[in-house]
């Protein structure tokens, strides 16, 4: 059996996962009665544990998706939290007569609605999403699921955020006496793209 990691995402879920998945390995391999007792007292709550795993299992894609990625960025946390929390409100708003993941899943989405907002003021996970092509196309969809993100307000962020990029690479080229600035990517360190090129399309983007 797994055991759970305080430190480790998901370690939880995991352990109650392979439980459950394990169940009637687990029951037939027990012959002693003290750990009998301790076995019929979970089970009498297995409904609330296939609950919560099922619930909890909306997480998973992401954070093994974040967990192997080298470099994960910004730009990849919006759409995920959006399905996220669109996945909570399908469990939630599906009554379910014999499981009780319907109000493990109104728990999950309130706590996690709570947590957004506490987190999703930063603009920079909002402007990182719009400065992603690959993310961008979808955006404006993305906002229109999840009210509390307004697309506008978005674009007037990294407006906001693009300009001041603007002046302080100016000034920066003024004061060193450079043509241009390369800017190392993700991919390939030693890479990097030109001031210019980059502030041109920025500039259609932004008036587009």
């Amino acid at each position: 059996m797994l055991q759970p990691i305080d430190t480790r995402w998901l370690s939880y879920y995991t352990m109650t996962k392979r439980f459950i998945e394990n169940l009637e390995l687990i029951k037939s391999s027990i012959h002693i009665d003290s750990l009998n007792i301790k076995l019929n007292k979970i089970l009498d709550d297995l409904l609330y544990l296939e609950s919560y795993a099922t619930v909890i299992s909306v997480f998973e894609k992401t954070i093994y998706q974040f967990e192997s990625t080298k470099e994960p960025t910004f730009s990849c946390i919006l759409p995920e939290l959006a399905r996220i929390e669109d996945d909570l409100k399908a469990f939630a708003e599906t009554p379910s007569d014999e499981t009780f993941v319907d109000g493990v899943a109104r728990c999950t989405l309130e706590a996690f609605e709570r947590k957004m907002r506490e987190s999703l003021n930063c603009n920079f996970v909002m402007s990182a999403a719009f400065l992603d092509p690959s993310v961008k196309k979808y955006l404006c969809s993305i906002c229109d699921k999840v009210p509390r993100w307004n697309y506008q307000e978005i674009v007037e962020s990294v407006t906001e955020v693009y300009f001041l990029f603007i002046y302080y690479f100016a000034n920066l080229k003024k004061y060193a006496g450079l043509r241009s600035v390369a800017f190392p990517t993700s991919n390939n360190a030693k890479s990097g793209f030109k001031f210019k090129p980059f502030e041109r399309s920025q500039k259609a983007e932004l008036g587009n």
